[in-house]
């Protein structure tokens, strides 16, 4: 089993810090893994910056056929200190930004579908919600056709324990 890594310090020692790193959410271990061309180690609280919030629509369409969880689902950026999420706004958590591959197509915020962040926290709360929340959010401009798959997007975060693959 690959470590697990909470603390800012540990994970920087882990990973190359002029690439990015992918985050999925790990059914087996319910924590974070945290990818750099293999996952590197898992944790329960990372900060990125620079994310992009990324869908393999093909693994996608598998899931949704066969009702079987499969990673393709990403949220990717660079890892940073904790101080820099909080220096963007007026501090705070930010807003927060869910995924479920059976309602919609993209990962959403305030029921709009999101493409990037300028930072964003991912964490495994002690009851093991995992939650994402960004700041400095794009939005993605969709087509009349993906607007269908947005409808009943109303879900809570914590839904994203159940769905974030």
């Amino acid at each position: 089993m690959k470590p697990v890594y909470d603390h800012y310090i540990e994970q920087i020692a882990a990973l190359n810090p002029e690439k990015p790193c992918r985050l999925y959410r790990n059914l087996h271990t319910g924590l974070w893994s945290v990818k750099q061309d293999r996952v590197a180690f898992h944790t329960r609280l990372i900060y990125l910056k620079n994310v992009k919030f990324l869908v393999n629509e093909r693994l996608r369409q598998k899931v949704i056929a066969t009702r079987s969880k499969n990673v393709h689902a990403f949220v990717q950026g660079y890892m940073c200190p904790p101080i820099n999420f909080y220096e963007v706004g007026c501090g705070g958590m930010g807003q927060a930004v869910w995924y479920n591959p059976y309602k919609v197509s993209h990962f959403m915020c305030n029921n709009q579908p999101c493409d990037t962040a300028e930072v964003c926290i991912l964490e495994r709360m002690w009851d093991g919600t995992m939650n994402v929340c960004a700041k400095g959010i794009n939005f993605h401009n969709l087509t009349e056709n993906h607007l269908d798959t947005a409808t009943g997007c109303g879900m809570m975060v914590e839904s994203v324990a159940q769905h974030m693959l």
